[in-house]
């Protein structure tokens, strides 16, 4: 595994990426609210998951991985966020490809952390 690779995967493991609500905690200037626009309180999780802009982007991600391993997998935050798949009945191989192109994804989301269009257009 590329240094890259555990790296992004320790920092969302670990919460280096800081979500709004955790800023607002470290300084009252920032807003709970979510970056994106939806005003939900921005959880780590939220970021991560849980808001409606972030989900489409994990829509597409899985429909992708669809697309080019011809197997359903059901998105869930265990596999997009740190690549669980235990409970799936598939080849070892097929998990690693699955595991690769959630990766990208998830450095892709890293990358983009505070950006809603640039996340809608990917």
């Amino acid at each position: 595994m590329s240094i890259r690779i555990k790296e992004n995967y320790y920092k969302v493991v670990w919460r280096w990426y800081l979500a709004p609500i955790r800023l607002n905690q470290i300084d009252k200037k920032y807003s709970k609210q979510c970056w994106r626009g939806c005003q939900e309180i921005g959880t780590y999780i939220h970021m991560w998951w849980s808001c409606k802009y972030v989900q489409k982007f994990w829509e597409n991600v899985f429909k992708e991985i669809k697309g080019i391993t011809k197997t359903e997998i059901i998105g869930t935050p265990e596999i997009a966020l740190l690549s669980f798949m235990d409970n799936i009945q598939i080849s070892k191989e097929l998990k690693e490809l699955i595991a690769n192109l959630v990766t990208a994804a998830r450095l892709l989301k890293a990358k983009k952390w505070k950006g809603r269009e640039e996340l809608l257009n990917m």
